[in-house]
């Protein structure tokens, strides 16, 4: 786990587990598989760009695809993927890495409200091949994120 993470994850009291996994080749249900959950606790932690916002991280389930419609229902404004610059500089972490804690630059935080239904989900920690367990419910408040669908 980055260090970055383990400061923001204890000056937070947050309770978490780590767990880890060989990512060399695998993906988000690979890890999932490696883990012990459902591919559908797997968060992703996406840099985009929102034309009526700016850059925002979005917490999506591993598996979810994001669409103009999806855009649309959730910002009425289109969105972009942040290019690997942006994401390196706006988060301070690598693509592959990315977690959305102690960001290099202060961001809108949008959870989507399935992964609010678990007691527990994977997230990035900053580090390859660690995945962060806590309660998604800590997420959200801890990082005042809103919720999208």
């Amino acid at each position: 786990m980055s260090e970055k993470t383990e400061q923001f994850l204890k000056s937070n009291n947050i309770a978490y587990k780590l767990a880890t996994y060989d990512y060399q080749g695998t993906d988000a249900t690979g890890a999932a598989d490696q883990i012990g959950l459902a591919k559908e606790q797997i968060v992703k932690s996406m840099l985009v760009k929102i034309k009526k916002i700016g850059f925002a991280m979005l917490l999506l389930p591993c598996e979810m695809k994001i669409s103009p419609q999806f855009a649309k229902e959730n910002f009425n404004s289109k969105l972009r993927m942040a290019t690997v610059e942006e994401v390196t500089n706006v988060t301070g972490y690598q693509i592959g890495t990315v977690c959305p804690f102690n960001l290099a630059q202060d961001v809108p935080i949008f959870i989507h409200n399935s992964l609010l239904e678990f007691n527990e989900v994977g997230i990035g920690s900053g580090k390859k091949g660690i995945e962060v367990i806590l309660n998604p419910k800590e997420i959200k408040n801890c990082l005042k994120a809103e919720e999208i669908e």
